[in-house]
Parts: C-alpha cells; structure tokens; sequence
C-alpha cells in the first residue's frame, strides 16, 4: 500500500497523524509527524505560501523545504532562505527573492534586513542595527551605539560626547567629556571641577574648589593639597602637551596601590592624559591613591600622491592615490617627516622609530643597507626617538628623549656632522653632547646642510653651504656641528632642498638667509644672504616652513598663514601664480595650525592643517599629491575630505602623508 498523502488547507484543530507527509499550506497548534516538503518556484502575484517550516505552537517531526524565483509580495515561510533584501520576522533561509515579499525564515544572508531578528546571530554585522539588542554581543562594536546598554560593557570606549546619558555595567572607556554629574551608577557622587596650572616650584591644589581636577603639567612641580576633609574622593586629571614629560612629585603621604608610584607620560601631545584617583583617609594627613588610567592617544597614517620608490610606504613603488589611503593596520603613530628625496620617516607613540621609501642611493632609511622599502620598517629597536628631519639630499637627522643627536645617510659636504664626508647607512650618534632640543621644530635641513637648536637656545649648523644657506658669514662647508652667532633665543628652525633656511626667536621675530633666486627670503629683494637676517619687524610670528622649490610659508600667533616666493602651480596659495618678495596673508582665515608639522610646502605643493583637525591643500597636483581626488592644480587652500582628526603632516616631492589622532 502507498502511503497516504493529505492535502491540507488552512486546517483547524489540532493535527496528529504520524506517518503523513504534507505538502502545503499548514496552520496548526500542534503537528506530529515526520516531515513538511516541498518546493516552490517561479510564484508571481501574491499567493499566501507556507513550505517546510511549519508556523505552529508546536511540532514534531523534520520541516525543510526551499522557494526561488519569487516576484510580488507573498507572504512566505519556508526553511532555508538567502535574500538580497528581506522585512518581516525571520526564523529560516531563502534565496533569490524579489518584490517586497514578508518572509518567516531560519538561517538568513542578507544585503539589508529590516524587522526582528528571533534567534541568534553568530556572524558579523557590518550595517546599522536601529533596533533593541536583548541578547549578548561578543564581538567588537564598530559604530555609534544610540541606543541603551543594559548589560555589561566590556571592551573600550572612545569619545563619549554631547552629555549623553549613559548606563552600564562595568565601563571602560579612552576618553569621557563632562564632569560625572551626569552618572548615575557607581561613583556617580557630585563632582566639581577646577583647573590648575602647574608651577615651577610647588603647585598647591586646593580642594575648596572642586575635588576634580584637570591639571596642566608643562613644568617640573610638586603636588601639594589643601582644604582636604576626612574621606574625599579627588580625582586628578593631568594633560602634557611637551616632550620629554616634566617631572611631577607626589606627597610622601600619599601610598599608592601596590607601593608603585605611578610612571608619567608625556609625548608633546595635547591628548595626552592620565587620571589619578586619591582617597583622603583622615583629614588630609594620609591619601591612598591608584591610576585609573594613562593614555597616549594614537593614530592612523595616510598618504596620497605618487608612490615613486615606495615613498607612499603602499608596498608599492608604481601606484598613485589622489585621495589619503591608509598605511597598513596600525593605530599608533604619532608623528610624520618627509623628503625631498622620496624618504620618510615617523614615529609612533612608543618612542619607537620608522622609515620607508628611497634608501638605496645613501642608506637614509637607516636600515644598515641601501635599499629602497616600500612599507614601513622600524629603525633599530629602542623607543626613545622624539623626531626627525629629512633634508632633500638623503641626509637624515633625529634627536632621542636622552638630547642626544644622531644622523645618517649620505656624508656629503659633512652632512652627517661626523666630521668626514663618510655615508652611513645607520644612526650614528654626533658627538657626545645631551643638550640638543628634542622638542618639535629645533631641527631642520636643507639638501645636505642641517640645522640644530640646544635647550640652551642656541643655534647649530653644519654640512653643504654653496648659498650661505649655514648662516655662518661665508660659504665654506662645515663637517661637524658649528654654532650660528651667539643668539641664545632660537625658537624653531626649518630649511628648504635648495639651499634657503629659515628660523624664528623666541621674541617672534622672522630671520632667513640662503639662496634667494625667487625672493623666497622675503627680503623685498633677490639678494644672497650667507648669515641671517631679520623679515621685516614683525614680532608675531610663531613657526615658518621653507618650501622646496624656492617658496617659504609661515604662520603668526594670531592663526594667520603667509606664504611667499615662487607662485607656479598656485603653491603660495595666493589664486594666482605671482611670484612675491616679501611675506603675504594666504586668505583671511585666522585658524591655522602653527604648531610643529602642522604645515608642509615642498615640490610646488602646500598642505597645512587647521586647529579644527582640518586639511587644506593647494598647488601642483599633477600625481594627484593634493589628496583631493582628483588632478587637478589649486592656486588656494582647499580641503581635504571632511576628516576633523588630522595631526601631522609631511610632503616629499611628489606625494604627502598625514598621521590622524583617533581621539
């Protein structure tokens, strides 16, 4: 006998026939026997159709089934479904829908869902999830999260803004902006926040005034309290913007958590912070303290133009991007230098040093050989590297936390301050002095000629002078460090790959000298100087950067840029290729970055950065070097995407890098 088939419609009651097979449509509050299947294609205006899985209080038996080809809007419950587009409850899988159709499936691959996910999510998802999650996630969270946390918040948390209410379990988080008036879990007691400034001396924090404080550590102070009251919790919020990081003495009766007192950071970042929790045990005599955190905040590096040499560090030396693309995985980078030479240079917020780029004409990439690298290597394994220069005849210069100064690279004219004219092809260390600057901005270099501040002020030089660009009254090379005149108040330093040099004093005042064919000196003049000589009288002046290709560009205290010098391509951002003799405002914008590597001109090319985070970039952008994406030369400042987190900036001839700040 065969065995017996039944076709049901839209039965009523309980169904209880074990050994019958349906096909159909099946609606019931409980179904016992061994399968539901079927198959269904080519379904068009829309028919009601359920196949395989059953929608029903219970079941028991085996449900499988499959739909293709669906057009219109049917209803559907089916087993297995894959959709390019689904809405509706799902518990199973489908393939090849279209139309709108509702569907109550298992297992489900989407391009977009919209409605209520039932089960369990085991992959990972990459769109918006608008809805309520009510189960655990145990994967990252790469997003904005809109909505409320009731579970436990276990991985890292990054700026928190805009006075959000927040709820969590236990959270961890990089940065929080607001005062804790607005927690309301555990610690979530009223908090006052005050300001202090460290001192030279003792810096006394008086707690009438708040118990949270954010202080501003830029001097070598000892901590002091007063005003304190039996069992007060005070939290210290210390910031750093110099390098290396002012020394900070605690009171001796403060015992910290495991008897360590806390190390201090400090990398000459603004983001730089640490928070410090101490607990008033009497009325002030002892405190028990614990750091909470300490964050050196890091950042992406992106790079844009030609990749000749694989100065793009791509991992190629052919491609060209016109829109910033990013250098590999690492989150960590800190601050970026280029060469005229197709040579780069950065460091990361370890301390630690790397090169990428043309190495294999001098060994500039410090890799003990000379060999081109197409991605980024670090230099030795130490981190103690504060910065470095790459001047435009692959000479290298860089300074460590310790002040001492070390070069490598070609030895040409004595560029590597050894006192020969031997090329190395690894940091060597010149001389044995610790007094050189290792702030941003005391180093500099033209083609092979460098330029050096101690922390006494004064200024050093040595190497290549066919132009007078050492500064020292005459043009005769020097193989070994030299000091320019007497002046103990140099601020910052720079120099350009043919041969002019610029600097500013401490009292804002302007100096150049060098080669001066395009009156890139801004002397109002095309004349020659071999030692330095003032720009005007301005006394505003805070940081200037000496082009490549005969242009200077500076920026004043008041956040306004001027550029001057040869005009092709639009490179003095002017809207014109005028050649100017003297220092001209760019714009009327009062939001330039003058900080160090916040502004770069190198081969007809200019990239600067506003304090916004914002890039701006103009000149000849024939390898798409602009970043803009696209080819096409800008005689003014333009912007770069819609970013707000730049950092640094850096250009070598045909090509520029950034590092972002991920705070």
């Amino acid at each position: 006998m065969s065995e017996p088939k039944v076709q049901l419609v839209d039965p009523q009651g309980n169904l209880s026939l074990p050994g019958i097979s349906a096909v159909g449509v099946i609606t019931a509050t409980s179904f016992d026997g061994l399968s539901t299947s079927g198959s269904a294609t080519n379904l068009t205006g829309t028919p009601d159709l359920d196949v395989g899985i059953v929608t029903a209080s219970s079941f028991i038996g085996q449900g499988s089934g499959h739909a293709a080809g669906l057009t219109g809007t049917p209803r559907l419950n089916l087993g297995v479904t894959t959709a390019t587009s689904f809405v509706g409850d799902a518990v199973g899988k489908a393939a090849g829908l279209t139309g709108t159709p509702n569907l109550n499936v298992g297992l489900i691959t989407a391009t977009s869902f919209v409605g209520f996910v039932t089960g369990n999510v085991t992959g990972n998802v990459s769109g918006d999830v608008t809805g309520n999650v009510t189960g655990n996630i145990s994967g990252d969270v790469e997003g904005d999260v809109v909505g409320n946390i009731s579970g436990n918040v276990t991985g890292l948390a990054s700026s928190i803004k805009s006075g959000a209410n927040l709820g969590v379990g236990v959270c961890t988080a990089l940065e929080y902006y607001g005062d804790g008036s607005g927690l309301t879990g555990a610690g979530s007691s009223a908090y006052v926040a005050q300001v202090v400034t460290a001192s030279g001396a003792e810096t006394i924090i008086n707690l009438t005034y708040g118990n949270v404080i954010y202080l501003d550590h830029n001097a070598n102070t000892t901590v002091g309290f007063a005003s304190t009251s039996p069992a007060e919790q005070i939290t210290i919020i210390k910031t750093v913007d110099v390098a290396p990081s002012p020394t900070l003495t605690w009171p001796d009766r403060v015992t910290w958590d495991g008897n360590t007192t806390p190390t201090l950071i400090g990398n000459g970042q603004t983001t730089a912070f640490q928070i410090f929790h101490l607990t008033t045990l009497d009325t002030g005599l002892t405190y028990q303290g614990w750091q909470e955190m300490s964050y050196d905040p890091p950042g992406n590096l992106f790079s844009a133009g030609k990749a000749y040499f694989g100065a793009l560090g791509l991992n190629s030396s052919t491609v060209e991007e016109s829109s910033p693309t990013q250098v590999g995985f690492d989150a960590n980078w800190a601050s970026v230098w280029g060469g005229e030479s197709y040579g780069m240079i950065a460091t990361k917020d370890d301390g630690s040093l790397w090169a990428w780029g043309r190495g294999a004409n001098y060994g500039q990439l410090g890799q003990n050989s000379a060999v081109d690298i197409s991605s980024p290597v670090q230099i030795g394994a130490t981190g103690d590297w504060t910065g470095a220069t790459f001047t435009g005849g692959g000479t290298v210069l860089s300074v460590k936390s310790n002040g001492t100064a070390w070069a490598w690279g070609t030895g040409g004219y004595g560029g590597t301050g050894q006192g020969d004219t031997v090329q190395r092809s690894s940091p060597t260390q010149i001389g044995t002095d610790t007094t050189w600057s290792n702030t941003g901005g005391k180093i500099g270099g033209t083609m092979i000629s460098m330029f050096a501040i101690k922390t006494n002020g004064t200024l050093w030089c040595w190497g290549e002078n066919e132009y007078g660009e050492l500064g020292l009254n005459n043009k005769t090379a020097r193989s070994s460090p030299t000091q320019i005149g007497s002046g103990t108040d140099w601020a910052s330093v720079t120099g350009g790959a043919l041969f002019s040099t610029g600097a500013v004093k401490t009292n804002g005042t302007l100096w150049t000298w060098g080669r001066n064919n395009y009156n890139q000196l801004g002397q109002n003049n095309g004349t020659e100087y071999s030692s330095p000589r003032q720009v005007g009288t301005d006394t505003t002046w805070a940081r200037v950067n000496s082009g490549t290709y005969h242009t200077m560009m500076a920026v004043k205290t008041d956040g306004t840029m001027w550029m001057w010098g040869r005009g092709s391509n639009g490179v003095t951002g002017h809207n014109n290729t005028t050649q100017y003799s003297s220092p001209k405002q760019v714009g009327s914008a009062t939001t330039w970055d003058s900080g160090h590597q916040k502004f770069d001109t190198t081969y007809l090319s200019t990239t600067a950065l506003k304090t916004d985070g914002t890039a701006w970039s103009w000149g000849k952008n024939g390898e798409g070097m602009l970043g803009l994406g696209d080819r096409t030369d800008q005689s003014s400042p333009t912007q770069i995407g819609g970013n707000t987190n730049f950092n640094t900036v850096a250009l070598f001839r045909e090509g520029l890098n950034f590092t972002t700040t991920n705070t």
